[in-house]
């Protein structure tokens, strides 16, 4: 007897997984294949789970266009402003009815040249000048009550954009421009690896808000200088750490381009891409109207050479930081039409 009852446990065993496989092979061909999706990775559904539901942006004409389109709800002014680092960032020209968002490592320091130029400020060439909204003689979204910030944010006389570039490069080029190619003892390498390390100087971050706790921590990590003074972080090290951080307490050199430029509640007309820089400019150009007299400076003209990372991208670049990569920046590779595998944008 216990002989048939261990015979109809086991038949019960195997016809129950046997069903189990079957709903699973039922189950998936339910599931689109990456190669089923990446076709409509810019579909409306996708990118609102990605960013939000206050806006959805949707590619017009092909996947390979910059122009988006904006099903508008609502935009607030008060929304934008409570957001205080954004609306300190995003530049606003009056004069060339342009709304201009920044993205470190993205052709930023040459659009803000051009902004600067095309806007009559005397040092216009000067860079460190106008990386500082303090000293760069331009208005910015923070300097707007709520109800005129709605207006421009909302007006067709504006034309909003920004640029951005593959996360893979971004992130080489920060990690050559702000930590192998600084001296060690500058200021600005003190401050890139307190950021890094998640340590501040209270001295070299005077315009960052620091609370009693941080400032307390800070006091105690007497190390700070053995650390600086050692060797420089690796690659690797510089982005294990990175992708652990939250966005809110990244660095605005790596932090995620579409939380910089508020993406999820500013309607962009237009976003532009690094690899693409000389045709995507020329649409920037004609609306200010002087296309051919406006001149586009290369990174040499204004001082800031390229740090090379697209061509040091293979000694750099392998599998496991990719994968660190694109897993912590996701949204700006599907957002932003890029491909996860290397190489393929």
């Amino acid at each position: 007897m216990k002989t048939f009852h261990v015979g109809i446990w086991l038949l019960v065993f195997v016809c129950l997984a046997v069903l189990g496989d079957l709903i699973w092979h039922v189950g998936r061909t339910c599931i689109p294949s990456d190669n089923d999706s990446s076709d409509k990775i810019h579909n409306r559904e996708t990118v609102r789970k990605i960013i939000s539901e206050n806006w959805c942006p949707c590619r017009q004409q092909s996947s390979n266009s910059r122009h988006l389109t904006w099903r508008q709800k609502h935009v607030s002014g008060r929304t934008v402003l409570s957001r205080k680092k954004l609306a300190s960032r995003i530049i606003v020209s009056e004069k060339l009815k342009l709304v201009y968002c920044p993205i470190p490592k993205a052709a930023s320091s040459t659009w803000k040249y051009l902004i600067r130029q095309q806007e009559g400020i005397e040092d216009y060439w000067n860079l460190t000048a106008a990386n500082s909204p303090i000293t760069s003689g331009l208005k910015y979204l923070v300097d707007y009550p709520s109800e005129e910030l709605e207006r421009i944010l909302t007006s067709p006389e504006y034309f909003k954009f920004t640029f951005v570039r593959n996360p893979y490069t971004r992130m080489l080029s920060c990690y050559l421009d702000k930590f192998q190619n600084k001296k060690k003892d500058s200021s600005e390498y003190r401050k890139f690896m307190g950021h890094l390390l998640g340590w501040w100087d209270e001295n070299v971050f005077e315009n960052y808000s620091l609370s009693s706790e941080e400032k307390n921590f800070m006091k105690k990590h007497k190390f700070q200088n053995k650390i600086l003074k050692g060797p420089r972080p690796s690659f690797s090290q510089f982005v294990r750490t990175v992708t652990r951080q939250k966005r809110d307490r990244m660095n605005e050199h790596w932090a995620p381009q579409w939380y910089i430029c508020g993406m999820d509640i500013i309607p962009y007309d237009f976003v532009g891409k690094l690899e693409h820089l000389e045709e995507d400019a020329q649409v920037i150009l004609s609306w200010i109207g002087n296309s051919s007299s406006v001149h586009f400076p290369a990174s040499e003209e204004i001082g800031f050479p390229s740090t090379q990372s697209r061509v040091l991208e293979d000694a750099f670049l392998d599998i496991n930081l990719m994968f660190l990569i694109r897993k912590a920046f996701a949204p700006d590779f599907k957002i932003f039409g890029y491909n996860f595998v290397h190489g393929n944008n």
